[in-house]
C-alpha cells in the first residue's frame, strides 16, 4: 500500500489520471479493497453521474432521482456516481468515480457538458427524454451519461425499496443525527403549500377546519392537538410547521430535533442575498450549510425508523423511505391519522390498552 500511495502522490502530467488514482487509495484507506463486483464495474469504466439539483427542486425530488440513478446503472451495468454540492456536503460517497474534468468544462463560471449528447432528462413533470432514446444511451458505449432529473418519466419502477444508498455520513452530518439506537417509528409532519391540497394531506383545508373543535385555537394548533391525541408515545417528530412543533415538541412525550423549523431546502437559495465579498456572506453561508446540514439529518432519521414512518405526502419523506424497510403510512386525511397511529403502537402501548 505504501508504493501504491507514493505513486499516486506523485507529481505528474496526467491530471485527471492522478486524480482517479488519488481518489481510489482514498476509498481503500475508508472502505477497505472493493468486491470483485465493484472492480469489474470499475473496469468497464461506463459510469452514470447524477447531477443536481435541477428546476428549483428540493432534496427529496432530487433524492427521488438519486434513487431512480442507482435502479438505472445496475440494469445497465454502470457505476452510480453523485455531482451534487448539497449531497457531498453531508455525505461520502463509497464507489470509485471519474474526476468531473473527463465529463464536464470545470473553467471558472462554466456549465457545460463536454458531451452534450450524453445527457438525460428523467422528469415527472415538464421534458424529458423519450424512453427510447434513454434506453438506448444507457445501454450504450458511451463512457459518461448525466442524469437530471426527479426520476420519472416511466423509465424506473418507483415503488422498489428498499435500495442500499453507497454513501456514509460526513462527520459534518454525523454529529447532528438522533443519538442511537434509530427511533421505532418517525412522524413526518409536513404542511405543504396551499397551491399544491393535494398534497397536503391532513393540512388541506377541510382536513384542518374538521380538527378545529376549539374556536379559539389557529387551525394548524387545533390540528397538532388532534394529532398528540393518538400518536403513539415514542415517535420522532419532524414538521415544518412552528405552530405544531409547539405543540408536539414543547411536551416532554414526544423527541423532536433540537434545532426549530426548517426552511424547504429547494427555497434556501433564496435567503442567500449578497455575492463573495459582501457585508455578511461567510455568516449567511455558514447559515445555509448547517441548514443544510440538519435538513440531511431529518432526512436520515426517516430514512433509519426501523419499524414504522407516519407522513403526509412528501417527496422529502417518500424519497428517504426508497432507502428503507420501515412500513410508510401516509397521512392523507383524519382517518388515516387514526389508522395509521393504531397500527405503529408499540407491543408495549398494546398491552397497557388491552
Amino acid at each position: 500500500m505504501r508504493v501504491f500511495v507514493g505513486f499516486a502522490s506523485l507529481s505528474c502530467g496526467y491530471r485527471k489520471f492522478c486524480r482517479f488514482i488519488s481518489q481510489r487509495v482514498r476509498q481503500v484507506h475508508r472502505h477497505g479493497p472493493v468486491s470483485p463486483s465493484e472492480s469489474m464495474e470499475e473496469a468497464s469504466s461506463r459510469y452514470l453521474v447524477f447531477r443536481a439539483p435541477s428546476r428549483g427542486q428540493g432534496i427529496g425530488t432530487m433524492m427521488n432521482g438519486l434513487a431512480a440513478v442507482l435502479v438505472l446503472a445496475q440494469k445497465h451495468n454502470r457505476q452510480a456516481c453523485v455531482k451534487w454540492a448539497a449531497f457531498e456536503l453531508a455525505f461520502d460517497w463509497r464507489l470509485v468515480c471519474p474526476p468531473a474534468e473527463s465529463y464536464f468544462a470545470v473553467a471558472a463560471g462554466s456549465t457545460a457538458l463536454l458531451d452534450a449528447d450524453a445527457v438525460l432528462e428523467l422528469w415527472s413533470f415538464g421534458e424529458s427524454t423519450p424512453l427510447p432514446t434513454a434506453e438506448e444511451l444507457l445501454s450504450g458505449n458511451r463512457s459518461v451519461v448525466v442524469v437530471h432529473g426527479d426520476g420519472g418519466g416511466g423509465l424506473v419502477d418507483s415503488s422498489a425499496r428498499p435500495l442500499e444508498l453507497p454513501a456514509d455520513p460526513r462527520l459534518e452530518l454525523s454529529r447532528l443525527l438522533p443519538p442511537p439506537p434509530p427511533a421505532r417509528l418517525v412522524v413526518h409532519l409536513r404542511v405543504g403549500d396551499l397551491h399544491e391540497p393535494s398534497r397536503r394531506g391532513l393540512f388541506a383545508a377541510a382536513g384542518i377546519a374538521a380538527a378545529a373543535v376549539d374556536g379559539d385555537d389557529d387551525e394548524p394548533i387545533a390540528m397538532a392537538k388532534r394529532i398528540a391525541r393518538v400518536l403513539p408515545a415514542d415517535a420522532y417528530v419532524l414538521t415544518d410547521s412552528q405552530p405544531i412543533r409547539d405543540v408536539l415538541c414543547g411536551s416532554a412525550k414526544w423527541a423532536c430535533p433540537q434545532w426549530g423549523v426548517l426552511p424547504h431546502s429547494a427555497e434556501r437559495s433564496v435567503f442567500a442575498g449578497g455575492g463573495q465579498g459582501s457585508p455578511g456572506a461567510e455568516q449567511r453561508r455558514s447559515e445555509r450549510t448547517l441548514a443544510t446540514l440538519r435538513t440531511w439529518a431529518d432526512w436520515w432519521a426517516i430514512k433509519s425508523a426501523t419499524e414504522h414512518v407516519l407522513h403526509t405526502p412528501s417527496a422529502f419523506s417518500e424519497s428517504a423511505l426508497r432507502f428503507s424497510a420501515a412500513e410508510p403510512c401516509v397521512l392523507r386525511d383524519q382517518r388515516a391519522l387514526d389508522v395509521c397511529s393504531a397500527r405503529s403502537r408499540s407491543a408495549e402501548e398494546k398491552r397497557v390498552e388491552l
